[in-house]
């Protein structure tokens, strides 16, 4: 049995903000931070997948481990024009420090807040740090425009089904757009199109809801080698022939998505959680990407959580699109969380023997009437403590609503230890989230003030984590 403890401080931080000790809020000069043996790069990536340089981002470097101290006096810097943070550190010690980020975006309920990331006792060495997400709609090299357009396709696949929504997918993008169906014709609006990926096919897929049967991702027609600048309404759509891949024995009865990737970024989604799953092998749309989870027993503060609250899955990366070589879920069959109000911490009981990587843990809130987002990264055993901010962040989450908090355990295929975990997961160039093979337990805990929360705060839906 394994039995990890969490410190949520959102209101420990509270107690902290008239005696910040002698940590340095003002910004150190930030000069020369070429070959330094501890290195960040703070980047966002726009619709092409260029990497953009952010630069001005506020790093802060503790003095020591939060889990030690969770009081830890911190040093404040910002990133060049280069987006980089370069220090000469201790190459045998362990690091500690939190990015600051304040994102440049439209929300349509209310202004975006901080995006905070936190990681502690990570090893030192060269980071590169993807904040997520990113909405930049058109930057040099990425041409990005936006056409209408209706498009012929053949609905017979699902018949009797209720369509839910319809997605297109061109290159690497999930175009979302308003759309609406005519009979046998789907009009799309103000879709935007970025980059040159004309080699590729465009996609449409229906989200159809089938009863008890679960859901269905369908994609229902395609566009080979698509002229953006000329998509003459209507489109005639090709249609698509389904492959089922069976499901193994040891898998029935789970949920199991099916996606392909290029390059290790998301591309299409064709997939069910019915007792099979599609695949388009015929188009060569690079490696396949599998997921199969299933909900177990879960309690919040003895309160039973239902559905996907409380849940187990493992994912693979792999070439095959053999189903059978994903293997087996974690073993854990239930999950426990309890907030100790004394002693402003959380217990997590995962029922699992099995050896993880990292936790992380995501928090959405509102403060100042902004959404705010704060993503901490630990070793998993212990207790986690959430450290200091600036006092500027400090007083204003003096007054927060908490809306929902994820707590995942994480375990990460061909990876020694926590640091080199995450970094194959996320500290890399490649960008974030990165598909890679992993087993997880997670639990979720929503805490509105009344449902009608769910479509009036602050945060964008694409905010939360891929997990």
């Amino acid at each position: 049995m394994k039995k990890i403890s969490f410190l949520f401080s959102f209101l420990m931080m509270l107690s902290v903000i008239a005696c910040s000790g002698d940590s340095s809020e003002e910004p150190v000069p930030n000069e020369g931070n070429q070959n330094k043996n501890f290195s960040l790069k703070v980047q966002l990536q726009d619709k092409c997948e260029n990497n953009i340089p952010q630069s001005n981002v506020t790093i802060l470097v503790y003095d020591e481990s939060p889990n030690q101290n969770q009081n830890s006096n911190f040093t404040t810097y910002i990133t060049d024009a280069d987006g980089l943070l370069g220090l000469n550190l201790d190459s045998g010690a362990k690091v500690s420090f939190s990015v600051i980020y304040y994102p440049d975006q439209h929300y349509p309920n209310g202004q975006p807040g901080a995006r905070i990331i936190t990681y502690i006792d990570i090893n030192v060495d060269t980071y590169t740090i993807n904040m997520s997400p990113s909405r930049l709609e058109d930057q040099p090299g990425c041409d990005c425009q936006t056409v209408s357009f209706d498009a012929e396709v053949d609905l017979t696949s699902v018949p009797n089904h209720s369509i839910n929504w319809v997605d297109l997918y061109w290159g690497r993008s999930t175009l979302n757009s308003a759309w609406s169906i005519n009979g046998a014709s789907i009009s799309f609006s103000d879709v935007v199109l970025c980059g040159d990926d004309n080699d590729l096919p465009l996609f449409i897929t229906a989200n159809t809801g089938i009863g008890d049967e679960g859901f269905s991702n369908v994609s229902i027609g395609s566009i080979e080698n698509p002229d953006i600048n000329n998509l003459n309404s209507p489109v005639q759509m090709n249609p698509i022939p389904q492959n089922l891949i069976p499901v193994p024995i040891n898998l029935a009865g789970k949920d199991v998505s099916h996606s392909r990737f290029l390059d290790n970024v998301y591309y299409l989604g064709d997939s069910s959680t019915g007792p099979d799953i599609l695949s388009l092998d015929e188009f060569d749309l690079g490696l396949h990407y599998y997921s199969v989870g299933e909900n177990i027993s879960g309690t919040y503060n003895g309160t039973s959580l239902f559905g996907w609250d409380a849940r187990i899955s493992i994912n693979s990366l792999q070439e095959s699109s053999d189903l059978s070589l994903i293997g087996d879920l974690p073993s854990a069959t239930s999950i426990s969380v309890n907030f100790d109000e004394e002693n402003l911490s959380y217990d997590i009981d995962t029922q699992d023997n099995s050896d993880y990587d990292f936790l992380y843990s995501y928090h959405q809130f509102v403060a100042d009437g902004k959404g705010h987002t704060w993503t901490v990264y630990s070793p998993v055993g212990g207790t986690t403590f959430f450290p200091k901010l600036t006092s500027e962040l400090e007083i204003s989450f003096a007054s927060l609503e908490l809306i929902q908090q994820f707590f995942t355990i994480k375990d990460i295929a061909n990876t020694d230890d926590y640091s080199s975990a995450l970094k194959a997961r996320s500290l890399n160039p490649t960008g974030f989230p990165r598909a890679i093979s992993s087993r997880q337990v997670r639990v979720k805990y929503d805490d509105f003030p009344n449902q009608n929360r769910t479509k009036t705060y602050p945060i964008h839906r694409n905010d939360e984590p891929k997990l």
